[in-house]
C-alpha cells in the first residue's frame, strides 16, 4: 500500500499505519489462537480438516510438530507480549499446554487441559478473545 498517495499529513498516515498494525497484530493472534484451539478443544480437533472454516493446519500433529508451541514461545513470547499479541497470562496457558502435551502426548481430554480453556477464554466467547488484542 503506498502510503503518500492516501494521506499527505503525518496525523493521517499515523492513523493508517496505526491501523495496518493492529490488523497484523490481529493476524498474528488470530492464528495463535486457532492453533491453540485445534490442540484443546474437542470439537475442533475433530473436525478442523473437514470444517469450512481455514486453519493453518488441520490436525493436532500438524500444529504441535511443526511449529507451536515450541518454535514460537521460546523465540517470539518476548516479542507477542511487548506488542501485546499476547498477555503475559496468555503466554504462561500457552507454556502449561506445551508442558503437558510433553507429558501426556496425544491425550488432550484432560481435565488439565480442559482448564486451559477455561483459563485463556475467562467464559468470553472465543471469538471475541481472537480478535481482541490484549491491554
Amino acid at each position: 500500500m503506498y502510503i503518500n498517495y492516501l494521506a499527505n499529513s503525518v496525523e493521517a498516515k499515523s492513523y493508517l499505519m496505526k491501523g495496518v498494525q493492529e490488523a497484523y497484530y490481529i493476524s498474528q493472534r488470530s492464528g495463535i489462537v486457532a492453533q491453540f484451539l485445534l490442540l484443546v478443544h474437542p470439537h475442533v480437533r475433530k473436525y478442523a480438516g473437514i470444517s469450512q472454516i481455514t486453519f493453518l493446519y488441520d490436525s493436532y500433529r500438524g500444529v504441535y510438530e511443526d511449529c507451536w508451541p515450541r518454535g514460537l514461545l521460546p523465540n517470539m513470547k518476548d516479542t507477542l507480549i511487548k506488542s501485546k499479541v499476547l498477555s503475559s497470562k496468555e503466554v504462561s496457558i500457552l507454556e502449561e499446554l506445551d508442558r503437558l502435551i510433553n507429558m501426556q502426548g496425544e491425550e488432550l481430554d484432560s481435565m488439565e487441559v480442559r482448564k486451559l480453556y477455561e483459563d485463556f477464554f475467562e467464559g468470553k466467547n472465543p471469538l471475541e478473545v481472537i480478535f481482541t488484542l490484549p491491554m
